[in-house]
């Protein structure tokens, strides 16, 4: 998402490693959600006081299950830190959030590893772009 330089300064923080992939969009297709309550009014928060809170964890899945359910296009969800996200997706995979949304969307996790990341992405935008199904 761009303008990459923006995101430091509003979250406050300097990134260690940075990158930017050149694509093409032929139709307006980012719209940056930014949601404070699930629908039971519980709040979703990744403050570091709310992060073994179940019920954020729960709030958060189910929000982002109905968006595979109705967004034709990918999602991206970001998480305030790897550690947090691999606790967020180890409870999601317990509460079968995650084969919900493999109905829906193909998942893809981050790594850590930023070489193994950017491989990962390269051989994803070669199979999108290839002329053959």
């Amino acid at each position: 998402m761009s303008p990459m330089e923006m995101y430091p300064k509003l979250l406050n923080f300097q990134p260690l490693v940075s990158t930017s992939i050149d694509i093409q969009l032929s139709r307006n297709s980012i719209n940056p959600l930014i949601v404070n309550k699930g629908s039971d009014q519980i709040m979703i928060s990744s403050e570091f006081t709310e992060r073994n809170n179940k019920a954020v964890i729960r709030n958060y899945a189910n929000l982002l299950i109905s968006m595979c359910q109705s967004v034709p296009d990918g999602i991206v969800c970001f998480f305030p830190s790897y550690r947090y996200m691999e606790d967020v997706i180890s409870q999601w995979n317990e509460m079968a959030v995650l084969e919900k949304i493999l109905d829906y969307k193909v998942l893809y996790i981050e790594s850590v590893d930023a070489n193994e990341t950017s491989i990962v992405i390269s051989y994803n935008l070669s199979i999108v772009s290839s002329p053959f199904p």
